[in-house]
């Protein structure tokens, strides 16, 4: 091997000893001087010899490097929050440095920052305050930060959001040191997924299409559902309350699952229902929890006849201030949420009549008038007209009445029109005895008042005509006479066996009696005799 190719060698094995000797733990720092001079010793002949290199100085570059603790997190949590996240960053670079600070969110409304946390806790504490750099770190230093992340109210269910921080170097070169890689960045990866309740509110009204299904006291039904359809939620914290408004011409009924009734007038009508759901029924596998409430329109207002026909109630209505709702948390937030159905629907009509009798029954001779006072209510709910009809009961007379709007004069009506609703309208009713009428004999006559509303339909607990059985009773005088005495009672004479001779004086007594009811007036006696 030639001298030429040895020394070669020789300068090659120096060049690897000098790279060894930069692996301390952040590198050799950055602008160090490295000087290299070769020495080479020969013999030319007999002689020893030795040569010197020139020297050759090499300056270590600055080799920009970080890393973060962790690296990345992966949360999930609710909205409308500020959380904070501890995050460490370390110059492993062999140089001071400083990093500036930026931010990029999958979602625009997750809104991020990062905290000096200068007491290295971990937790937020008042008057850290917000960087946008690190400032300067020496080789080796380690900055400790809180990621700040606030995140907007009604954000969605179960969709994650990455949030990147970045930091990059702001090193420049700066003779005799280079940045080997200069704008060099590093990132921590945040993924936070919003986990929440999600629940639907819903309901359905039992059929009121008919007029009879709406009318005062009959009951409708409002049937609610309840259910957590959150993809991730394990459910609510916390009870759920569920109220229900209602209208102050609906009557509470009753409810379902364990639903209270508050605020109510003194006949039991408005006023508010409450529930109370518990967290575990409303948990994200469980199925729709469904309940229901049972009202009525009010029967109690307008002189016992209920709301007026026509008048439109409301159920689950919030734009009209009788909403259904349900209030629930999640354990930061408190959310309320309005059924998403509303109902409405105008009262039914209904027509009922009462038949009332004022005056008892009488009795009275024959050719006389006997005149009797009734009154009739509308109970239904709207105006009405009523027809008068009249038949035979039974009695031993059968005469037919006169209905009058006055009482004395009869002035003979059929019927009453356009009475009020809740209204009791006084009429008359007269029978004139006939005059052969005997003493003990009775009209009975069946009244009737029947409302003229097409097709009524009559109110609960009530009917669309009203009968009322009247009894007169014939009271005549009746008189019977006897006459006693004769030859049994002769007196100052001589009886010869029920024989009489001129001369004797004899008694009679005439007896008369009225076995009627009515006293017999202008009585006129007479006695007649025949023979001398």
């Amino acid at each position: 091997m030639s001298a030429s190719t040895l020394l070669r060698i020789g300068s090659l094995l120096l060049l690897l000893s000098v790279v060894a000797e930069m692996g301390f733990a952040a590198g050799t720092p950055a602008g160090t001087a490295i000087s290299n001079q070769a020495t080479v010793t020969y013999t030319a002949g007999s002689n020893n010899r030795t040569a010197t290199s020139n020297t050759v100085t090499l300056y270590v570059a600055h080799k920009v490097v970080g890393v973060f603790s962790p690296a990345s997190r992966s949360e999930g949590g609710v909205d409308n929050v500020t959380v904070y996240f501890p995050v460490q960053f370390t110059n492993t670079g062999n140089r001071a440095d400083n990093f500036n600070i930026s931010f990029n969110s999958s979602d625009p409304d997750f809104t991020v920052a990062m905290i000096d946390d200068g007491n290295a806790n971990g937790v937020f504490d008042s008057g850290e305050p917000v960087i946008t750099a690190t400032a300067g770190m020496l080789a080796d230093a380690t900055k400790h930060m809180l990621v700040r992340v606030t995140i907007a109210a009604n954000q969605p269910d179960n969709i994650p959001v990455t949030i990147t921080a970045t930091l990059k170097s702001t090193a420049a070169d700066a003779s005799p040191i280079v940045v080997a890689n200069p704008g060099a960045e590093f990132q921590f990866v945040l993924t936070y997924t919003v986990r929440k309740p999600v629940i639907t509110f819903t309901s359905s009204q039992s059929d009121v299409s008919s007029e009879s299904s709406r009318i005062p006291g009959v009951n409708v039904t409002y049937t609610m559902s309840l259910d957590n359809t959150s993809a991730s939620a394990s459910g609510i914290v916390g009870a759920a309350t569920v109220t229900f408004v209602v209208h102050p011409q609906f009557h509470y009924v009753s409810s379902t699952l364990g639903g209270t009734l508050s605020l109510a007038d003194g006949n039991g009508n408005g006023g508010t229902v409450t529930w109370t759901i518990a967290a575990a029924d409303l948990e994200a596998a469980d199925p729709a929890l469904s309940f229901n409430v049972i009202v009525q329109p009010e029967q109690v207002t307008n002189n016992g006849t209920g709301v007026t026909a026509g008048t439109p109630v409301y159920a689950m209505n919030a734009g009209l201030g009788f909403p259904a709702r349900v209030q629930y948390s999640d354990g930061s937030n408190t959310y309320t949420l309005d059924n998403a159905n509303t109902h409405t629907f105008n009262v039914g009509k209904a027509s009922g009549a009462v038949l009332t009798q004022v005056t008892a029954d009488a009795t009275s001779e024959p050719g006389y008038a006997v005149e009797y006072t009734y009154t009739l209510k509308n109970t239904g709910n709207a105006t009405d007209d009523f027809a008068f009809t009249q038949a035979n009961g039974g009695g031993s007379l059968d005469v037919a009445h006169v209905f009058s709007s006055t009482s004395g004069t009869a002035t003979p009506i059929t019927g009453l029109t356009a009475v009020p609703q809740g209204s009791t309208v006084t009429f008359y009713v007269q029978v004139t005895i006939p005059i052969a009428a005997a003493d003990g004999e009775t009209i009975v006559r069946n009244l009737t008042a029947t409302t003229q509303t097409a097709s009524p339909v009559p109110p609960t607990g009530g009917s669309t005509s009203s009968t009322d059985g009247v009894i007169t009773t014939v009271a005549a005088a009746t008189v019977t006479i006897v006459v006693d005495g004769g030859a049994s009672s002769i007196v100052g004479g001589t009886d010869l066996n029920g024989k009489v001779v001129p001369g004797t004086v004899m008694n009679w007594t005439v007896t008369v009696t009225n076995g009627g009811k009515a006293v017999a007036k202008d009585v006129t006696e007479r006695c007649d005799h025949h023979g001398q």
